[in-house]
């Protein structure tokens, strides 16, 4: 899927297709198939404020989705930031003690999973100097 500017404009579009093949295999996700990846150009060159809170928003927001397993993010072909994340697998936790039903007995609890992740980040030092002169 590609995307682009109409006309140059604010109106931001989207376009899909076939792309040609490659020597390489893609990465596979665990239920085998590829990962996505996508790149979009901003409509006109501009100083990028803010890297170190872009970079905290990926970091955030790995922590939260399902099946992205992996960030990079380039400036000018540069990569800045890598971050990816390892999931543990699931186990049980214990409902002892837990108030398994809400007081009028609409809702209950049936089982309690604990997942664990470890995050790791790859950071470039021009964003870690950002970030100490932040601080």
């Amino acid at each position: 899927m590609g995307f682009y500017w109409k006309d140059g404009k604010d109106q931001l579009l989207a376009r899909s297709g076939t792309l040609p093949p490659t020597d390489s295999e893609p990465e596979r996700s665990s239920t085998g198939n590829p990962w996505t990846s996508f790149t979009m150009d901003l409509r006109e060159p501009s100083i990028l404020e803010g890297p170190l809170d872009l970079a905290r928003f990926f970091v955030t927001s790995l922590t939260f989705m399902r099946t992205m397993k992996k960030i990079d993010m380039l400036v000018d072909d540069v990569r800045v930031l890598r971050i990816s994340k390892e999931v543990d697998k699931k186990t049980r936790v214990s409902k002892k003690g837990m108030k398994t039903s809400s007081t009028n007995g609409m809702m209950s609890i049936t089982g309690v999973d604990a997942t664990g992740m470890t995050i790791t980040a790859e950071v470039m030092q021009w964003l870690a100097g950002m970030f100490l002169a932040a601080q």
